[in-house]
């Protein structure tokens, strides 16, 4: 058969290398640990100030989030007409996939505007 004798899965040319190590798993937890470290300090900073200069600190404070949306925008009766001659047949109707999508919609918000 081909010349085939194996049924394991052979390297390919365009098939990602990944090696995971002692070393390299390491090296992302330590990231991980300064991102942690970072967003603690964060936190505690926020916390002074809120406590320095109570409800005022929040009213000046933007917060943000992000979602993933997902829409629909179907053809509308109007863009699906089409122009014929009177005396041509009328257009046969089938139906058409509408168009989907998904996009990141950010939110931002202020407590006051």
């Amino acid at each position: 058969m081909n010349g085939i004798s194996s049924v394991t899965d052979c390297p390919r040319p365009s098939q990602a290398h990944r090696v995971v190590t002692p070393e390299a798993t390491a090296a992302v937890e330590a990231m991980v640990k300064d991102l942690k470290e970072r967003r603690v300090d964060d936190c505690q900073e926020l916390l002074k100030r809120f406590e320095a200069e109570g409800d005022g600190f929040l009213g000046r404070t933007v917060t943000g989030d992000e979602i993933w949306v997902h829409y629909h925008q179907p053809e509308t009766e109007k863009a699906s007409k089409a122009w014929r001659h009177t005396s041509s047949p009328k257009p046969k109707k089938f139906r058409i996939q509408p168009s989907a999508g998904k996009v990141m919609l950010p939110l931002f918000g202020m407590n006051e505007g």
